[in-house]
């Protein structure tokens, strides 16, 4: 009974961990330090205005304790910032930044204020916690987002010539490549241009074959990062899904056994429909922007093709299903099925292959197509014929294996 006591004592003289809401910005970060266990009766220890950000780590070291949890806001620099408090030895918090802006509220809105905000919201319990992915998660994620950019440059500088040829009713022909050294000399003599136009020209061409070298030299990063990971590779079983969807799941998707069940895998993706209930009526049950944007854009696109392809897996389902519900519905509807699937396959929960299909191997020929310059140092000296059997029997192989990022 003493000791129980006492351990009641004990708990009862140590005073409760205080919440620090962090308000990060690029250049400064404020500070509001919090204490109590409930979140209207918090008390605001004190407020530190206006930090710089090269001083984040001094000032954990001086104004924080093991004990204290700092809360901060879904941002660019949020992650960055935890990895900055673990290496210190600091507890943090990254918060749905979503739910924070419902919850809080909209006037008066100031660092100080949104500080606060922050530490009460954490001591309620009320909005969602963000998984902080790790180092390798986030150097994929932002491979996939450098791809992507030099994917809509790209398209954009190869517009710009587009138009600027039909100012002057000139049609290129189909097939022909812009992007190729020798795409630029024959636009120069498609006609007697001013000098000033060529300059324009040669700045557009410029501007496009850079971009294409981006989104080239990306790629091959994209297809080595997978071909040296077995349970990535091993996505491309699945009908619709290549090397860069495989990428971005791996990207986004991080440790999959953060995801109890395929429907949080779902929900996560954003490919399950929207529910609208009260009282006597019922809303519509459409997709909302929930969700990952890109990876259900690209789940998306994969149901398209999909739905394109006869004889694929879901395909006939979808069909029937398009008949019923149109086909857009029919896509979601697919795509939902496909990260079902992505689930199981990432888990290890997949049947070992009897026989490689020709469709994963004709995908596997393309994902080391894209290897590009990068595909003598994949090789280590093996030959090209001996390099893909050598990836069949990984594809073939590899059912047991979970996906674990940075493991």
């Amino acid at each position: 009974m003493n000791k129980n006591r006492n351990k009641s004592k004990q708990k009862a003289d140590t005073p409760p961990e205080r919440v620090i809401g962090l308000d990060n910005h690029p250049d400064s970060f404020t500070a509001a330090f919090l204490i109590g266990r409930e979140a209207n009766e918090a008390k605001v220890l004190r407020i530190q205005d206006k930090v710089r950000q090269d001083r984040f780590e001094a000032w954990l070291q001086e104004h924080t304790t093991e004990r204290d949890v700092i809360v901060m806001e879904a941002s660019a620099n949020s992650f960055a910032a935890v990895e900055a408090a673990k290496s210190h030895g600091r507890r943090a918090v990254v918060l749905e930044s979503a739910q924070c802006a419902k919850l809080g509220e909209s006037y008066c809105a100031s660092d100080r204020s949104d500080a606060v905000k922050l530490g009460r919201l954490y001591i309620s319990g009320l909005p969602k916690k963000v998984w902080v992915p790790d180092q390798t998660t986030r150097l994929r994620r932002e491979v996939f987002y450098a791809h992507r950019q030099a994917v809509t440059d790209s398209t954009r500088c190869r517009q710009r010539i587009r138009g600027f040829l039909n100012q002057h009713r000139i049609r290129l022909e189909k097939g022909f490549k812009v992007t190729s050294q020798s795409g630029l000399a024959q636009i120069l003599a498609l006609r007697q241009w001013e000098p000033t136009q060529q300059l324009l020209l040669i700045q557009y061409h410029g501007a496009l074959r850079e971009a294409h070298l981006r989104r080239q030299q990306l790629r091959e990063v994209m297809a080595q990062e997978i071909l040296k990971e077995p349970s990535i590779l091993r996505l491309i079983r699945l009908c619709g899904l290549r090397h860069i969807t495989a990428f971005a799941l791996a990207a986004f998707i991080g440790d999959i056994t953060r995801f109890a069940n395929p429907k949080k895998l779902v929900t996560y993706i954003g490919v399950n429909p929207s529910v609208c209930d009260s009282g006597e009526t019922k809303g519509p049950t459409h997709l909302r922007n929930n969700g990952c944007a890109p990876l259900r854009a690209l789940m998306i696109q994969a149901a398209q093709a999909i739905l394109r392809t006869p004889g694929a897996a879901f395909a006939k389902w979808g069909h029937q299903l398009a008949i019923r519900r149109g086909r857009n519905r029919a896509a979601v509807g697919v795509a939902r099925k496909l990260v079902t699937a992505v689930w199981y396959c990432l888990s290890g929960q997949f049947t070992m292959l009897e026989e490689v299909p020709a469709m994963v191997t004709y995908k596997l020929g393309l994902l080391i197509s894209a290897l590009g310059s990068l595909r003598d140092r994949n090789f280590a000296g093996e030959s090209p014929e001996v390099y893909k059997t050598r990836m069949l029997e990984t594809i073939q192989h590899s059912h047991t294996l979970v996906f674990r990022s940075g493991v």
